[in-house]
């Protein structure tokens, strides 16, 4: 019999996500989980010297500016965007112990700023957090401010991001930059630290 061709795994479902069945402890679970996240388990995205985990496509991205800022990386990485903070955190925890990504040490977290008083973030060397509490949270709050004037309304901080990316307003690179310029040390220790992970 011919070797049947794998299909991709669908970035989303009828049902709008997919669920995660796991076990601790005795007890089964079922909950909601992202593509992301399935991805990185079940086929454990190897290839790779490093990986950073983080939250959202827009997170993501803040990531990938801050590294070729400042360029000469030595390795060969993946930022893989796993869902909500906990979530990040646990797919990290779950590498530790099963190594499905890489060693440990060749794993961390960056979260948004506004996960940093929760247990995932405290006392955990691996999980990092940005210096503001969230790219587009805190670009939705300088319009409600009155520091942005822009001329169109929006209900929430993500369509407000989208839009003004969408309307040309400002680049996202720009918005990088406006936010980076607000937190100068937060950033810059922030930098320091993915890149000495990156190149160690």
């Amino acid at each position: 019999m011919k070797n049947a061709a794998l299909t991709p795994l669908p970035k989303s479902t009828k049902y709008g996500h997919y669920y995660l069945l796991s076990e601790s402890e005795g007890v089964i679970s079922i909950e909601p989980t992202t593509y992301g996240y399935v991805k990185s388990v079940l086929f454990q995205l190897v290839g790779w010297d490093k990986y950073i985990l983080t939250e959202d496509e827009p997170l993501l991205r803040y990531i990938e500016n801050m590294i070729s800022a400042r360029g000469g990386v030595l390795c060969k990485y993946k930022i893989v965007p796993a869902g909500v903070a906990g979530k990040v955190v646990d797919l990290m925890t779950r590498n530790q112990a099963e190594e499905f990504l890489g060693r440990a040490e060749n794993v961390i977290c960056i979260l948004d700023g506004d996960q940093r008083a929760y247990r995932w973030v405290r006392n955990n060397e691996k999980v990092l957090v940005t210096p503001f509490e969230d790219v587009e949270e805190d670009l939705f709050a300088m319009k409600v401010n009155g520091e942005l004037e822009f001329d169109f309304a929006c209900s929430n901080h993500k369509e407000f991001y989208s839009e003004v990316i969408r309307r040309g307003c400002m680049s996202e690179l720009q918005i990088f930059s406006l936010l980076n310029g607000r937190q100068t040390e937060g950033v810059e220790e922030l930098q320091n630290t993915l890149m000495e992970f990156l190149n160690n």
